[in-house]
């Protein structure tokens, strides 16, 4: 029981969620940027919102030219 217990929290250390992996990335730039990557979607309209992030460049480079990789 203790190994599978280990495993599944090894499975769950390497899985990758793309939307933090983003987020990261934009740990240094400002807030009003974040904000501006981020947008809810909704297939149904009556569920849970999917929060999404634009991955354009200019997105940021627009509004933050100095900012690195932007």
């Amino acid at each position: 029981a203790e190994a599978k217990f280990v495993a599944a929290l090894q499975s769950l250390k390497d899985l990758k969620f793309s939307l933090l992996d983003q987020l990261e990335s934009l740990k240094d730039v400002p807030m009003d940027v974040i904000m501006a990557a981020l947008y809810l979607e909704s297939d149904t309209g009556g569920g849970c919102p999917t929060i999404y992030t634009r991955s354009s460049p200019q997105l940021l480079s627009a509004n933050h030219p100095s900012i690195p990789g932007g």
